[in-house]
């Protein structure tokens, strides 16, 4: 039904992107959902520039493109002379050529009237492009520092996507999505203000797929020819923008003669873009200036910016972060990257000697930095974090957005993948193996939550192991501490910290929600959190930590049926969705391991003992179960019984995890909710099916009636589409 609509996205409003909201999920490919929601989301942030000079300002080249336009008066007169006509979307070219045989000769270019409109007008530009450069090529100061690659037949390698002209560095060898400076996408219908959401979902696609790959990026510019007109897209972390650099070719058959000026003007703005170094446009270093490479991914720039770095102690410094005889780069690690918000890029090397990670950055800086957060846990002596070899800030502040860099240990494979590698050969030691990394993870989480830091995105990619497979000896390290919150930020030490770090703790603290209920991976979230609690404790991030267990289990005792796509893990596209699944499948006392896809036959009585002793903790209040309670009442909060924890967990770090003072809970603003509240508050019904499925729970019966009853309840609910982080 969407593929043959027409819908538009607004430069400022988002109007008819709203309306798409009312048609019926449930009969709309999975594909374009997602697309929908993320031009929905993505739309609002989109804001037009009205003058390509107030573009040129906000990048502070306003002085340099003066001097460009002053020094090239009238340079594309020439060009622009027997440019071709856009006419109710056709390609109309003036049978006027140059005598000389010189460039631009559009009537060859374009080839046969017969040819697809949208490859004529591409091939009209590419004319253009060659010609610009025939008349620059020897002018000091304006050769163009790109080229480009025609996409049109043939995807970028690397990639699927096929852009109509994709502009590459002249002396970059690569020819993939990764050496890409910037694309133009041709449309020979005229969009000054409305664009179609397939045409700018396309856009968006291109722009996600530079920065997924080019660990460089401060922005992402996408040209886009629209008729005569020629638009700039600028994606920003946080901001799109979309100025117009205006026509570049006639959009009436009676100006064949006239209208240069305009079309000059234009022609200079674009050419000019083409003259900026990768550093002036687009990334934090001029990588033309580099080895071959170290050009894209996997690259690390250098920090000599205008900024300059950080040292570890806070000093200003010039200090290169480049790949060298100590430091070298061996492979990127993929991680997602969103459109929006914080991104990261991890990158694999050696330092010294010894295997490394690069860890680059872009955090609002409303939020932490994530080398505060690693100096505040240093300052306390929390272990089970990473070594940290060197550190700093390379970019301040840029629209709202810090750039750092952290160059750490290799802390080993994540969880899963390392309990993968275990079962192909030791895997008598996965029950010994499990259980430590449940206990050092845990010791940490606790240990930093004591000293006023909360993690809120424990997850598989987030848990390394290191494991000798020969005596089963592990070393776990809680790694990822971007999302983490300090919830001591108005005292002096985080101020200080937040002084050597260059943001304001307070302001920071205040910019937060009390808990942004969504920070997090929505596939290791506790129920509580997949609710919208306003809370968390230390036993939330712990909750965490059981999922990302039961997920790395299944690559060991993997169900035959279920182990593939259980689910309990099973990618919804509301988070109440995915508690009232989780809460559901819990209930089932005989059934629940199969839900995460596990094979409980499978499992040695130990290990087994410690899935059910933390299911117990967790879903279980003195024997009641109050998963259902947590869905109607998510800042519920349980008893945390002491002998069930100490089963999983040191003794000293269970006594701290229930200790009641101010450093181990969060602030509250109101009184937190007892069971006796919540029972007060729970529907008749509800308050049934609980005790149904607590009795059950006691006699070994199945509750799948309960599993039933909330699905049903979940596919009539509705809630706010929310982002899986902060922004």
């Amino acid at each position: 039904m969407l593929r043959s609509s027409v819908k538009y996205v607004h430069s400022i409003t988002v109007a008819s992107l709203r309306s798409l909201q009312t048609n019926i999920e449930s009969s709309i490919p999975l594909d374009l959902l997602k697309r929908r929601r993320e031009l929905v989301d993505i739309a609002p942030k989109v804001t037009t520039v009205p003058y390509f000079g107030s573009f040129i300002e906000m990048l502070g080249l306003e002085k340099k493109y003066q001097k460009f336009v002053d020094s090239h008066t009238n340079l594309f007169n020439g060009v622009a002379k027997f440019a071709p006509s856009i006419v109710n979307g056709k390609v109309v070219v003036s049978d006027e050529v140059p005598t000389d045989g010189r460039r631009p000769n559009y009537v060859a270019a374009a080839g046969p009237v017969n040819t697809q409109q949208e490859k004529r007008l591409v091939n009209c530009f590419k004319e253009l492009l060659l010609a610009m450069n025939d008349i620059t090529m020897n002018l000091d100061g304006c050769k163009g520092h790109y080229k480009y690659i025609d996409c049109q037949t043939t995807a970028l390698a690397k990639s699927d996507h096929k852009p109509d002209l994709a502009f590459v560095h002249r002396e970059e060898f690569s020819r993939d999505i990764g050496a890409v400076h910037m694309i133009l996408e041709a449309k020979t219908g005229h969009y000054p203000d409305l664009l179609k959401w397939q045409d700018y979902g396309q856009i968006l696609d291109y722009s996600l797929a530079m920065w997924q790959t080019q660990v460089t990026r401060k922005f992402v510019p996408i040209l886009f020819l629209h008729g005569a007109s020629l638009s700039l897209f600028i994606f920003f972390r946080d901001m799109h923008l979309r100025t117009e650099l205006g026509e570049v070719f006639h959009n009436d058959c009676s100006e064949f003669d006239t209208g240069f000026e305009m079309m000059n003007k234009a022609l200079t703005s674009l050419h000019f873009l083409l003259a900026l170094s990768s550093s002036e446009f687009g990334h934090v270093c001029d990588f033309t200036a580099m080895p071959p490479f170290l050009c894209f991914a996997p690259c690390i720039a250098t920090a000599d910016t205008d900024i300059g770095m950080l040292n570890r102690h806070g000093k200003q410094a010039k200090t290169e972060v480049a790949s060298g005889p100590e430091e070298s780069v061996l492979a990127t690690i993929s991680a997602r990257v969103p459109l929006t918000g914080r991104v990261a890029y991890i990158v694999k090397g050696k330092f010294n000697g010894k295997d490394a990670v690069l860890k680059l950055s872009w955090t609002a800086t409303t939020r932490l930095p994530e080398n505060a957060i690693y100096e505040i846990l240093e300052r306390n002596g929390i272990k089970g974090i990473p070594k940290l070899f060197k550190n700093g800030l390379l970019v301040e502040d840029f629209y709202g957005y810090r750039l750092e860099f952290i160059i750490m240990e290799d802390c080993g494979p994540t969880f899963s993948n390392a309990l993968k590698q275990l079962n192909t050969g030791s895997k008598h030691l996965v029950p010994k193996v499990v259980g430590s990394v449940i206990r050092q993870v845990t010791s940490c989480l606790v240990n930093a939550f004591a000293a006023g830091i909360a993690h809120r995105d424990v997850s598989d990619g987030n848990a390394a192991v290191m494991i000798n497979f020969r005596t089963g000896a592990v070393n776990a390290r809680v790694i990822d501490w971007g999302y983490a919150k300090d919830m001591n930020c108005d005292s002096d030490e985080s101020k200080e910290t937040g002084r050597r770090w260059r943001y304001d703790s307070e302001k920071v603290g205040a910019a937060e929600k009390p808990h942004d209920p969504f920070t997090g991976t929505q596939k290791f979230m506790s129920a509580s959190t997949l609710f919208g609690s306003n809370y968390r404790f230390a036993i939330t991030d712990i909750e965490s930590m059981f999922y990302v267990v039961l997920n790395a289990l299944r690559s060991v005792y993997k169900h035959p049926d279920r182990g593939d796509d259980p689910e309990a893990f099973r990618f919804h596209n509301r988070y109440e969705t995915t508690g009232h699944i989780r809460v559901s499948c819990m209930a089932r006392e005989k059934l629940w391991l199969r839900d995460f896809g596990i094979n409980r036959e499978r499992v040695p009585p130990g290990l087994l003992n410690t899935l059910l002793t933390m299911r117990q903790m967790f879903f279980f209040d003195n024997g009641r179960y109050i998963g259902y309670e947590v869905s109607e009442e998510p800042e519920y909060k349980c008893t945390i019984d002491e002998k069930l924890a100490s089963v999983f967990m040191d003794p000293e770090i269970v006594k701290l995890l229930v200790e009641d003072n101010p450093v181990a809970s969060l602030a509250q603003p109101t009184p937190m909710r007892t069971s006796s509240h919540v029972k007060k508050h729970v529907k008749p019904l509800h308050a049934k099916r609980c005790k149904r499925t607590a009795s059950a729970g006691a006699s070994g019966r199945d509750t799948s009636k309960g599993l039933r009853s909330a699905r049903k309840k979940t596919r009539g609910a509705a809630s706010s589409q929310h982002k899986s982080g902060p922004a």
